[in-house]
């Protein structure tokens, strides 16, 4: 009867510890807000640009290089506490595009996810254990070719 205890006390501390270092994985995350506020060119999520003056027509335009730009955001107290409260893309944005003679981005996308090291179980529960979101943010430099008269 002693090793029945003894037994169903290790599954149940067993579980305790599992069950624990699923909730703290997920306890709080870094976040940033990604931003371009100084960029020179215009970005779309889509694959087309708005119309110059209001014409109705999409510009024509050709793809001239690959905007790529790597990401890492910390925190602390659960993802309350931002270190990098902000990611800014001007200066990317700026480099990138005047490198392939641009005039745009599109299909721009963020790709983000959880560092490995929020998983680690037991200490993502205390509050000055730091945790992180890692990505990189993505698009196609476009040129925008000017109509023929």
């Amino acid at each position: 009867m002693k090793n029945k205890s003894r037994l169903s006390t290790l599954f149940g501390f067993s579980a305790l510890v599992l069950f624990g270092g699923i909730v703290t994985g997920c306890l709080g995350s870094a976040r940033a807000s990604i931003t371009a506020p100084k960029a020179n060119y215009q970005v779309s999520s889509s694959p087309v640009l708005k119309s110059p003056e209001n014409s109705g027509e999409a510009p024509k335009v050709s793809s001239v290089g690959k905007f790529e730009m790597p990401f890492k955001c910390w925190s602390l107290l659960y993802g309350l506490a931002r270190l990098d409260p902000e990611v800014d893309l001007s200066d990317a944005i700026n480099a990138q595009v005047g490198k392939f003679k641009g005039n745009a981005i599109v299909n721009f996308r963020i790709e983000a996810h959880a560092c490995p090291i929020n998983g680690a179980p037991l200490l993502s529960l205390l509050p000055v254990w730091p945790s992180c979101v890692e990505g990189k943010v993505t698009g196609d430099i476009i040129r925008i070719e000017q109509p023929t008269s």
